[in-house]
């Protein structure tokens, strides 16, 4: 009867943690959205150029990011759209998944892309510029331009569009 008890445990156990690190496949789509769509991948470059005018030696602007580790908390962007109903996402706090390191591979690039939780149909990712050695201090302490990109998905979870605006932390 013990041994039955501590399968049935382990089973649970081994579900519950199956749950937890699932990456929802709208990450997924929206990294290779950025990747293969040229108009946003040249917006991204220049970004990139604009922003490392200065440094151009030292930082790359290819178009590449790095992926954060971090699922965070990011606000809605302002983009203009009248037929972009979206309630106020609720703040989170952030959220290390381990598994987006997986999806491409680490550069030496200084932009980052982080993920905030997707709502209904809806995701928001921001790219930043990160000049210090830890994600978790950027994240803390923004300075700097961001990109932030709102990726609306159909019902396959396929982006049907991506807006995007910029902004800057003091």
């Amino acid at each position: 009867m013990k041994s039955i008890i501590i399968f049935l445990l382990l089973i649970h156990v081994s579900c519950f943690a199956q749950e937890k690190t699932q990456l929802d496949r709208k990450y997924l789509t929206a990294l290779v959205y950025l990747k293969t769509n040229k108009e946003i991948k040249d917006k991204i470059i220049k970004f990139q150029k604009h922003w490392t005018k200065d440094k151009r030696k030292e930082i790359k602007t290819d178009g590449n990011f790095n992926l954060s580790k971090y699922i965070v908390y990011l606000p809605i962007p302002t983009i203009g759209q009248s037929d972009i109903k979206l309630l106020e996402n609720n703040y989170f706090d952030p959220i290390e998944l381990k598994e987006i390191d997986k999806l491409i591979p680490i550069n030496n690039s200084k932009f980052y892309l982080f993920y905030s939780k997707p709502i209904d149909n809806y995701l928001v990712a921001e790219l930043l510029l990160i000049t210090s050695e830890n994600e978790m201090d950027a994240l803390s302490n923004k300075q700097g331009p961001a990109m932030n990109i709102l990726f609306v998905f159909d019902e396959d979870d396929i982006v049907e569009n991506a807006y995007i605006s910029q902004s800057y932390y003091n």
